[in-house]
């Protein structure tokens, strides 16, 4: 008796061409899915895959993001970490100082970049880079290019 009630469960649940069509729909998604995007449709796709655990999605936008604009910061940064978390840490660290070298006062890249030199066992310099991200006279912000600017700078109360 159980069997099959649990046998019409998944009959109701998963029905044989759902199964395939969200299998044929992920698959078709991992093909390039920003490809056709500009830079800032690319960072909120990629923000999505994200999210939804997507990381090859998420990682294909940020390159389609960079390759339109090689200066976004937000993209080189989450593109930085995602490498950072998959292990490629020289691939890392590269975009990490790039994205220090369109914003050197960037807190989150520096805290980023400290990070992946941390991880790499080079501790004196991941506590530079710390450092810097806590020292700056201002703090960057990032927000989706959608709202027209890649960052934006507050100035700190010190100065």
């Amino acid at each position: 008796m159980v069997p099959a009630i649990l046998a019409a469960a998944l009959v109701l649940v998963c029905a044989p061409g759902a199964h395939a069509a969200k299998k044929q729909s992920r698959k078709s998604s991992r093909s390039r899915p920003c490809e056709d995007m500009s830079a800032a449709e690319a960072v909120i796709a990629a923000e999505r895959f994200k999210v939804a655990g997507e990381v090859d999605s998420a990682r294909d936008c940020w390159e389609q993001a960079i390759d339109e604009d090689e200066d976004a910061l937000h993209p080189l940064v989450q593109l930085g970490d995602l490498h950072h978390t998959a292990g490629r840490l020289e691939k890392a660290m590269g975009l990490l100082d790039r994205a220090l070298v369109v914003e050197p006062r960037s807190s989150l890249a520096a805290a980023s970049a400290g990070g992946v030199l941390y991880t790499m066992g080079r501790f004196e310099k991941s506590v530079a880079r710390f450092e810097a991200a806590v020292a700056g006279e201002a703090q960057v912000l990032l927000f989706p290019r959608r709202w027209g600017c890649s960052h934006l700078r507050l100035l700190s109360s010190r100065t």
